[in-house]
């Protein structure tokens, strides 16, 4: 497991975002539209982040890529679960435990997107990195935030191009931290 490196993270997301800003925008707009049906935000969320591993991958986004989270509608939505009820407790703990349930919850949609796991186990594993590098991952959730809430601040509209760019600076960091996708199994040896 690996470490967070800010800078980093900054630069390859924004590299990432700014190659796909079109694809973003209205991915994010789309997203944005249909989880005002609250049931269909995770899955969207799951949607956002797909394009978001593709741009980070230096692979071709699409738009029609924010609706690859309804292929696996259950998994993400339980997995949405978890995460509103994490962040329950954090509001529930005087309000400043958000932003530790934030730096908890961090890599969770990428990891379930990313490698295919469940919400339980994903969080199993943003459990790990987070007792190892709990400081940068709570900074890190929290300048994204706000930077993703700042653009609410432009007419309403700027959270198009400030959430994006959020998300992929998260990509960025969740890369660094899990190396992408799962590592495949080492062959085994053969006799000779």
């Amino acid at each position: 497991m690996g470490k967070i490196d800010f800078g980093a993270a900054f630069s390859e997301g924004w590299n990432g975002f700014s190659k796909n800003i079109l694809n973003f925008i209205v991915g994010y707009l789309l997203v944005v539209i249909i989880s005002i049906t609250v049931i269909l935000a995770p899955v969207m969320i799951a949607g956002i982040y797909r394009m978001g591993l593709k741009a980070a991958r230096g692979e071709t986004t699409e738009i029609n890529d924010v609706f690859s989270g309804f292929s696996d509608f259950g998994r993400y939505f339980v997995g949405g679960l978890l995460w509103f009820g994490v962040m329950l407790l954090g509001v529930l703990a005087c309000g400043v435990g958000v932003f530790v349930t934030s730096g908890i919850t961090l890599f969770l949609f990428p990891l379930m997107v990313d490698r295919g796991e469940s919400g339980g186990s994903a969080f199993s594993q943003c459990w790990a990195y987070f007792k190892t590098d709990w400081l940068m991952a709570i900074v890190l959730a929290f300048v994204t935030g706000l930077i993703s809430s700042l653009g609410s601040y432009v007419a309403g509209i700027g959270v198009l191009v400030t959430g994006p760019f959020a998300m992929m600076v998260t990509v960025a960091a969740y890369e660094q931290v899990f190396g992408g996708t799962a590592p495949a199994t080492a062959p085994t040896a053969q006799p000779v």
